[in-house]
């Protein structure tokens, strides 16, 4: 399936429908959180032999039809996918330092899984001034967003991890650092190829230290412009982020 029937089929079901999330679909059975289940049963008043939109997030929207209205342990029964989305070989990898403001980060998560991210890593860099991250709540904003945009993949959340020890690992072929000095001829969006996968690097407020991106070139990072302005460490995730989807 291509990327533009995906949209198009995914538009289509999203029209006056709510997608729920389970993470366990076993055969044609599926269960549901008691967090979940509240919203089902109680919130928007489901009951037995309603038919319901799910996704375990790994590339399958199913229709099921709900067998157990029990609002701590709603259970359904899933027929075959109507979205089947195949994993894309080239995705979109965005590493970004922790702010101090975790409103703001948990906006970049919300807003990049709406979009289409395919990994968010976050990172300690030498200036990040939040070194905690709650992944479990992290988590959930994904699960919201991936629901609320009708997306069949959840994306996947890496640990926190060090600047150093994630560029050191890093494998992706094309591999970019935002550069506040860059020039607008090293601009993001003419630097993508569609042949594979991006991972773009993001650093705190006041941008990677020298040290740093003396580190990421020497791995192959290249520097990148994200524009003229100067932009907030959400902001430009959000930009690297809907450039990586364009351009893939």
């Amino acid at each position: 399936m291509t990327r533009k029937e995906s949209k198009h089929n995914q538009a289509v079901l999203a029209k006056d429908q709510n997608l729920f999330f389970s993470p366990q679909i076993e055969g044609q059975l599926c269960h549901f959180t008691e967090e979940e289940s509240l919203h089902i049963i109680r919130a928007l008043r489901k009951s037995k032999g309603d038919l319901i939109m799910v996704t375990n997030g790994n590339g399958c929207i199913y229709e099921a039809q709900i067998i157990d209205a029990n609002p701590k342990s709603c259970l359904a029964e899933v027929g075959t996918p109507v979205l089947h989305s195949v994993k894309k070989e080239t995705g979109v990898h965005i590493a970004i330092s922790l702010i101090k403001n975790t409103e703001r980060f948990e906006w970049f998560v919300e807003k990049a899984t709406e979009i289409g991210i395919d990994i968010i890593t976050p990172l300690i860099c030498a200036r990040t001034e939040k070194i905690k991250i709650n992944q479990e709540r992290i988590l959930k904003i994904m699960i919201s967003s991936m629901k609320q945009s009708f997306r069949p993949w959840l994306p996947e959340l890496n640990p926190l991890v060090s600047f150093k020890d994630f560029v050191l690992a890093e494998n992706n072929s094309q591999k970019f650092i935002a550069d506040c000095s860059a020039s607008e001829e090293d601009h993001l969006k003419v630097k993508i190829q569609k042949s594979s996968g991006i991972c773009v690097l993001i650093g705190p407020e006041g941008d990677f230290t020298s040290t740093e991106k003396d580190l990421a070139k020497t791995h192959n990072y290249i520097s990148v412009s994200l524009g003229a302005n100067r932009l907030r460490t959400e902001t430009a995730g959000i930009v690297a982020c809907h450039l990586g989807v364009l351009g893939l």
